[in-house]
């Protein structure tokens, strides 16, 4: 079971993690100390893990899923706004892996809660909980450097948010190992 938010991640490697962690504090000082990652599911497409499903049965599906998936290569592309949202976000230049990945996610009994949200891949820079954004500090945020080399994803991870004390912990990490 679990007790808090949980959602499943690629997570960035080095050093592209360590510039996209700077480039988050130069969006926002008081960005939380969350993990640097491209969330497959769990913002979007659909919700969180349900809180009553057995850890240990996600985390063998997750590894059955990751025997059959390459690592991904990815590059970012543009920093952007959610419609009618505070969240600024780094996209992919391309998406096609990531919809391939959430959606071998979404084949497997794994029962997630419902979003409003189409699944879309990106990378946080601003978060919901920074509060309103105005256009003039979106145009600011949006003048900064976009990260540009290409990375290559190599670990899936199941992280719980405790969201009342923004604390965020690693339940689970498996290595994309598929042909």
């Amino acid at each position: 079971m679990f007790k808090h938010s949980a959602y499943i991640v690629l997570d960035l490697p080095s050093p592209m993690r360590e510039t996209v962690a700077e480039l988050r504090l130069q969006a926002d000082k008081a960005f939380p100390p969350l993990p640097v990652e491209i969330t497959v599911a769990g913002s979007s497409g659909v919700g969180t893990i349900e809180a009553d499903e057995s850890q240990e049965r996600v985390f063998a599906l997750l590894a059955d899923v990751a025997t059959k998936t390459k690592a991904l290569n990815a590059a970012f592309h543009l920093i952007e706004r959610f419609p009618n949202s505070p969240v600024v976000y780094l996209s992919l230049v391309d998406t096609a892996p990531f919809i391939t990945l959430h959606n071998a996610i979404l084949s497997t009994p794994i029962r997630f809660r419902a979003s409003p949200f189409p699944f879309g891949p990106h990378c946080t820079i601003r978060p919901p909980s920074a509060g309103t954004l105005d256009e003039a500090e979106f145009r600011r945020i949006a003048t900064l450097s976009v990260p540009r080399s290409p990375f290559l994803l190599e670990s899936m991870s199941v992280y719980e948010l405790d969201s009342v004390n923004r604390e965020c912990r690693l339940l689970y990490r498996t290595i994309l190992t598929g042909c």
